[in-house]
């Protein structure tokens, strides 16, 4: 299972928290800290500034230059709001018993003052607002900047969490593995139901299959055949490791019923001895590892991918700390 990062049109990172995979985009956790890296750079040097302030007073000039025909403009845009607020202002006096009050601020130029304070307050914001703008545009420029940057430092720590991920993966399969072979269930069986399970998984992988007599066997439990080649297997339900004699008496049973190969299956594994020995004389080995492996290519189950997304925590996705 491997997610994919839209925005930057890469594969995504994992990373191990407790027993669930959280996938990541590096390049999005690296913007994520850059941002709040350069955040708080802003946040401690935002008053102090000098290139924010020279933006500032740039601005302030530009506006100083205007003044006998910005404000005025600005005055006329205002005034209608003013007049509104104003006149609200008078009402809420005389409802409230201060006739006298509202009287003063009518003939003393209240409604101007009040159309000033409005234009204040646009100034103001539009102050506020190019600054606002500066600060995201320079954000953007750093974090593009140094963004690959970032992403080199985390390289190490990228590498040691998506190792943990492989190997949490590994143990995955492995379980996956064991429940979709049934080799567990092996377990329980004796010597001739193993014989009886491993004749049926070759039929039904398109060997012909011959059971030899349970007893004077030669060594040989099961014939199969395929594609012209005789293949003389010895099936052994075993707890301990399959010594260097199953070894030999494969490969001698094998010639008396004129195989052209010979081949040892175990539930469990084998001796170094025993496997020096199939090397040598080049007999087939199935320890319980290949056994499962190959047990679960046959089995009806769920994909590995539906069984290992039960094991991911997308709903944290890019919610990571490295």
């Amino acid at each position: 299972m491997k997610l994919h990062c839209k925005e930057h049109d890469q594969y995504m990172h994992e990373i191990l928290q407790g027993n669930k995979i959280v996938p990541y985009c590096a390049t999005c956790v690296a913007e994520h800290r850059l941002k709040q890296r350069r955040e708080q750079q802003l946040q401690q040097n935002r008053f102090f500034s000098l290139n924010n302030i020279g933006k500032d007073i740039d601005g302030i000039f530009a506006f100083l230059i205007m003044i006998p025909v910005g404000l005025f403009i600005m005055g006329v845009i205002m005034f209608l709001p003013a007049f509104l607020v104003f006149s609200t202002i008078l009402f809420v006096l005389e409802w409230s018993g201060f006739p006298k009050v509202a009287e003063w601020l009518s003939q003393n130029g209240g409604l101007y003052y009040t159309d000033g304070i409005f234009v204040i307050i646009m100034i103001l914001n539009t102050l506020c607002s190019r600054q606002k703008e500066n600060i995201q545009i320079s954000t953007i420029e750093y974090i593009n900047s140094t963004v690959l940057t970032e992403k080199d430092q985390m390289q190490s720590t990228i590498l040691y969490h998506q190792k943990k991920v492989d190997n949490f993966k590994f143990q995955l399969h492995n379980d996956y593995l064991n429940k979709t072979s049934n080799v567990i269930k092996l377990d329980t069986y004796n010597g001739i139901a193993f014989e009886s399970f491993m004749a049926s998984y070759f039929e039904r992988t398109g060997y012909k299959v011959k059971r030899t007599p349970s007893s004077g066997d030669d060594g040989v439990d099961l014939i199969i055949m395929h594609n012209g080649i005789t293949i003389g297997v010895q099936c052994k339900r075993y707890t301990g490791n399959v010594s260097v004699s199953a070894i030999q008496e494969v490969y001698a049973g094998s010639a008396m019923h004129d195989c052209n190969e010979a081949m040892v299956i175990t539930t469990s594994y084998f001796t170094d001895p025993a496997k020096r020995m199939a090397a040598k004389l080049n007999v087939l080995l199935w320890d319980r590892d290949i056994l499962v492996s190959k047990l679960a290519e046959t089995q009806e189950t769920s994909e590995w991918d539906e069984y290992v997304k039960q094991f991911y925590d997308l709903s944290k996705v890019n919610q990571v700390s490295l």
